[in-house]
């Protein structure tokens, strides 16, 4: 049964038996499947042991069951005319009434899926406690360790196993990246070359990925692409067999596209019944702050991630701009409107002002009496709600105007930094886009509801209509590792130069059909070396890292105002990249002496105060941003 935090590994779980290990404690024979292997590996690791993928699992299915069968009783077995009349639980309740057929076919298919995933958590329990084995007797890694280990020193443990892989003497670490992000990386290049069409059908102009498109995409996609050991099928690749295979994904687009549309009114009533029980409480008690919370979009995310970046190390580095993406949105508010919330908010506070002194002088009357037919205790919940939902509209009394220093580090963690979020953050038409990739939690809720209906349609009518691209892009961005088989090429960091861009640090340019949009590999290569800084990169990918490293470093000496401490930052950041190499490009005095006159004139300070940043990663990222604006010049 696979967990929520680790729903983007796209390797489809099997049975124990593809990659058992050995019948004895020695681990001696390699696994037949390496990539499930890995993924399982990576999976124990990010849920932190045995203990707590078993315990999270349990309570995962004593939820769901616990919600159909509340769901079920409330509404077959509850008078609802009877408990207004008495006001009496007990004499309300009886299970003799009969079941509407309508709520016994959906309580029959709830339970039918209940018992899949039940039947799956205890067919996984083998697979599960052979990976703690092989923790605990091949890399001497124990429950407690898994708490506070990195993944890193994982892989490196695994990395000297010899001959445990049969196909290559030993995993590196960037083998085992290959395997676990196969697909995922993949599926970013998808989404960064714009292959996928994720237009709504007749809404031409709404394009959007829920979970559920995710899921049906990922699911029919890559089921077709790759076989049962994660490698791409040969007929993909075989250009005599192009016509038919195109035509045979499609038709497998239309499948799944029509399963999920008889199979969206139970979906849809699901999701109903787990809103109801996760938001009720919430609203009882007139704590709204979950409507104002906001998150990256589904697609954002897919937007944002870099290739052979996993998903622990990609939440780690979101999870940084989201305080800097809601102060930046706090930044803009209509002035009528915050006129008019602090008027009702005032209305509200002495309405409940009036009803705190009655409870004060009499309790019986605040408790007994009504206005109206409602008591003072619905009318203080309503009074408390208004008020919080005014409270939200109001800036603070000391907030001064800068969206530019938040957008600034909101570009800094998110590795997205679109010529007018530099140069207009102050726009309306900015916000807008930060406003469409950060929505309310509430509308990708929404939007999550809605896509029971239009997701289907997607996959049935709007995706088809790319299959020959996406059976193209395999086939000309798919690069054979020795011993690991066909990865996504923008993920091989090894043997970059034919996808390389100059504007990006690179040492050449490759043709813009080849290229990533927005440097996503130059970005994702940066990222890779900071969270591997024992990786030692070719010298095309190695350009990039030298380039920037050298630019930081540059800067942070001869700029003469900088605090130890943000200096230290850039300097931190240059060592990780290995800065000490040969700089290959524009020279960097050049570089940083043309920042600070062409982005801060008013400064005196050789480098841009934006650029100080105490976080080493941040740093080195608005250093590329900086790196690239001036090149495009």
């Amino acid at each position: 049964m696979s967990r929520e935090p680790l729903m983007a590994l796209m390797v489809e779980e099997g049975g124990g038996d593809d990659y058992h290990l050995s019948e004895d404690d020695d681990f001696s024979r390699a696994p037949n499947d390496i990539d499930l292997f890995l993924v399982r590996v990576y999976n124990y690791f990010h849920s932190k042991g045995f203990a707590c993928s078993i315990f999270s699992d349990l309570l995962n299915l004593l939820t769901m069951l616990f919600m159909i069968l509340f769901a079920t009783f409330l509404v077959t077995y509850v008078d609802y005319h009877l408990l207004s009349v008495t006001n009496d639980w007990a004499t309300s309740i009886s299970f003799s009434r009969k079941m509407n057929p309508a709520v016994a076919m959906f309580a029959v298919v709830f339970i039918a899926g209940w018992t899949y995933h039940l039947i799956l958590f205890f067919s996984s329990l083998k697979s599960l406690w052979e990976i703690r084995q092989f923790y605990h007797k091949k890399l001497f890694i124990d429950e407690e360790e898994l708490e506070t280990i990195k993944w890193s020193e994982i892989t490196d443990k695994i990395g000297k196993m010899k001959r445990w892989c049969r196909t290559k003497d030993f995993l590196s670490a960037e083998d085992i990246c290959y395997r676990i992000m196969r697909k995922e990386n993949y599926m970013i290049a998808m989404i960064n070359k714009e292959i996928l069409d994720l237009r709504i059908p007749i809404f031409h102009k709404q394009i959007h990925m829920t979970k559920i498109i995710e899921w049906c995409l990922t699911y029919t996609l890559f089921n077709f692409v790759f076989d049962k050991h994660q490698m791409i099928k040969p007929d993909i690749r075989d250009p005599l067999k192009k016509r038919d295979i195109v035509k045979r994904l499609q038709n497998s687009f239309k499948i799944i596209g029509l399963f999920g549309l008889i199979l969206s009114p139970f979906v849809l009533v699901y999701i109903l019944i787990w809103s109801f029980f996760k938001y009720t409480e919430e609203i009882k008690n007139a704590r709204f702050s979950f409507l104002a919370k906001r998150e990256w979009s589904p697609l954002t995310r897919w937007r944002f991630r870099n290739f052979n970046e996993l998903p622990h190390l990609f939440q780690e580095r979101l999870n940084k701009s989201y305080e800097p993406a809601n102060t930046y949105l706090d930044q803009f508010h209509t002035s009528l409107l915050v006129t008019a919330a602090k008027t009702v908010k005032l209305i509200a506070g002495g309405i409940l002002a009036v009803l705190f002194l009655i409870s004060l002088w009499n309790e019986d009357v605040f408790l007994l009496s009504n206005f109206y037919g409602r008591s003072p205790v619905w009318i203080t919940t309503i009074m408390g709600t208004i008020i919080a939902v005014c409270s939200s509209l109001i800036p603070g009394d000391y907030t001064n105007f800068e969206p530019g220093k938040y957008l600034e580090e909101v570009c800094k963690f998110t590795n997205y930094c679109p010529e007018s979020w530099r140069t207009q953050p102050h726009k309306i038409k900015v916000r807008d886009e930060v406003l469409s990739l950060f929505p309310l939690q509430i509308m990708i809720f929404l939007w999550e509801m809605f896509s029971v209906i239009f997701a289907p349609l997607v996959i049935m009518f709007s995706l088809p209509k790319r299959s020959e691209q996406i059976i193209n892009f395999f086939c000309e961005f798919s690069q054979e590792v020795p011993g690991t088989g066909f990865v996504c090429s923008y993920s091989c960091f090894n043997s970059v130069e034919k996808y390389t861009n100059e504007k990006y640090g690179a040492a050449t340019t490759a043709p813009k059909a080849l290229r990533s949009r927005h440097g996503k590999l130059e970005k994702s290569i940066l990222t890779y070396k900071l969270n591997n800084p024992k990786w030692n990169p070719t010298q095309e990918a190695g350009a990039i890292v030298t380039n920037v490293g050298k630019f930081m470093t540059d800067i942070a000496v001869q700029n003469q105002g900088m605090s130890p401490s943000s200096s230290e930052s850039l300097l931190q950041g240059a060592s990780i990249l290995g800065s000490d190499t040969v700089f290959i490009g524009p020279p960097p005095t050049e570089l940083a002496s043309s920042l600070s006159s062409s982005m801060m004139p008013s400064v005196h300070y050789s480098v841009p105060q934006s650029l100080i940043h105490h976080d080493p990663h941040a740093s080195v990222f608005h250093a590329h941003q900086r790196y690239h604006h001036l090149k495009k010049k």
